[in-house]
């Protein structure tokens, strides 16, 4: 591993987006409490404009761990209980199901454990009101498994959480975050609201160009739903502020300057055990624990999240047995396999802790198709597995922007053991990806598993 300074950083960033196609990046890394950044590429492939290390990108889902530490804020002042239905900081909260409706806690929705179908990205418009319009639009959300069965992925209920602290404080989200972490944290770089991109140079997400295969272009649309910005439709910020916030949580809660932000109490409750994941889950958690996913693992333990907008995607991994953090914000390409270069290069050897691998494809196994076939269906789209006799067929349309969207033509699997499965595909992010299957009725499998988000079997 090369010496961790700002030339490095520089060199192996560079290199890296050109491989794997990345129009810019950025890259932190956090150890001793010091950070040293690099900047590569451009923040907008139109204007040319060149990334620094203080370009504001959209960290997506990390904003959870955001959200998350705004809820222990006021477990740590007494005002709400983990533990506590949903409806005694909202009560007039209701989803599709009535006794969901009453009894989900707000630990449901941090371990994302309420089984409520939570990938709606309806439009509820701008202004003060947004996440209050998109509460409402929950009255119409299904679940998918009873009450804290399992896991799956929710950003409806991270959401919502953002809605409890506005309630609780009688301020919007974006004056809470603002108030609360932004300006005690000293983030110079960080926002919630489009306008205030103005102020910043700000990076936009590319996509594919469907007119011109290899090349890129820029996402038609720059943001998703302002009502999910407590789930990380909205916030921004630049890698070193990133840092800062996740300097606080492995200094126990303290900022740099010392001032207290969290509990250490809460900080550790955070990192503790919630939900224990199946095998082979994506990037090679084992537990989920609050707002944090977790990689317990035989050669230490590893917390992080990452997250995705339009074009854009985030990644953070911690191991505070070493004090050492890392994190990659980028604007489109293959990113993820830019981060596993990254995770490969410089976390690992920083933590001495190796990030497993999904299984490669056995074929000695053999697969009951009765087990695995047939349709997997969830409001955010439908997944048809098939068998011709002899292999695995997927063929899906996912509405979901956040894991990508749109159709995927009949590709085969592959299968790694009787649960996991891969894509046999010349697309390199989804090469990264595996389905987990999980549940068993009558002999079949209950749910698909894609991204952390479950399907359920329906024929």
């Amino acid at each position: 591993m090369p010496a961790i300074n700002e030339a490095n950083l520089q060199r192996l960033l560079k290199r890296g987006t050109r491989k794997h196609e990345v129009p810019g990046a950025t890259l932190a890394v956090l150890r001793n409490g010091r950070v040293t950044a690099a900047a590569a590429g451009l923040t907008n492939l139109s204007t040319g404009v060149p990334t620094t290390t203080d370009t504001v990108f959209q960290i997506g889902s990390i904003s959870k761990i955001f959200t998350t530490t705004l809820i222990m804020q006021l477990v740590d002042e007494g005002r709400i209980d983990l533990d506590a239905p949903v409806r005694t900081y909202l009560p007039n909260f209701a989803v599709g199901d009535a006794d969901v409706s009453r009894n989900v806690t707000v630990r449901h929705f941090l371990t994302h454990t309420s089984g409520i179908e939570g990938d709606v990205f309806g439009d509820t418009g701008r202004g003060d009101e947004t996440v209050a319009r998109l509460q409402t639009m929950g009255r119409f959300l299904p679940n998918l498994y009873p009450l804290g069965e399992r896991m799956s992925y929710c950003n409806f209920g991270f959401a919502m959480l953002g809605r409890i602290l506005e309630v609780m404080e009688g301020k919007t989200f974006d004056d809470v975050i603002r108030e609360r972490l932004f300006k005690p944290l000293g983030l110079q770089q960080a926002m919630t609201l489009p306008e205030d991109a103005l102020k910043y140079r700000c990076a936009i997400g590319h996509m594919p160009d469907p007119k011109r295969k290899g090349h890129w272009r820029i996402t038609p649309w720059t943001y998703l739903s302002q009502g999910q910005k407590a789930a990380g439709s909205m916030p921004s910020m630049s890698v070193l502020d990133l840092m800062r916030f996740t300097r606080m949580h492995l200094d126990g809660g303290k900022s740099a300057d010392g001032t207290k932000i969290l509990s250490a109490r809460s900080v550790a409750a955070m990192q503790r055990n919630q939900v224990k994941l199946v095998k082979d889950s994506p990037r090679g958690m084992t537990h989920w624990g609050l707002g944090w996913f977790l990689g317990n693992r035989k050669d230490g333990k590893v917390f992080g999240h990452d997250g995705a907008t339009f074009g854009q995607y985030a990644f953070l991994r911690i191991c505070k047995a070493k004090n050492v953090a890392v994190a990659l914000l980028t604007n489109g390409g293959n990113a993820g396999g830019l981060f596993d270069e990254i995770e490969t290069e410089l976390f690992e050897p920083l933590s001495k802790i190796k990030t497993p691998r999904l299984p490669d494809a056995d074929p000695t196994l053999k697969i009951d198709p009765a087990y695995i076939t047939g349709r997997y269906e969830r409001l955010g789209g439908w997944a048809d597995v098939t068998h011709n006799g002899k292999d695995f067929y997927i063929e899906s349309e996912v509405k979901d922007p956040d894991m990508g969207g749109g159709p995927l033509k009949k590709t085969k699997l592959v299968f790694g053991n009787r649960y996991t499965a891969r894509y046999v595909t010349d697309d390199p992010m989804m090469v990264r990806q595996a389905l987990n299957f999980e549940g068993e009725v009558d002999g079949k499998a209950a749910f698909m598993g894609s991204g952390g988000r479950l399907f359920p079997r329906v024929s």
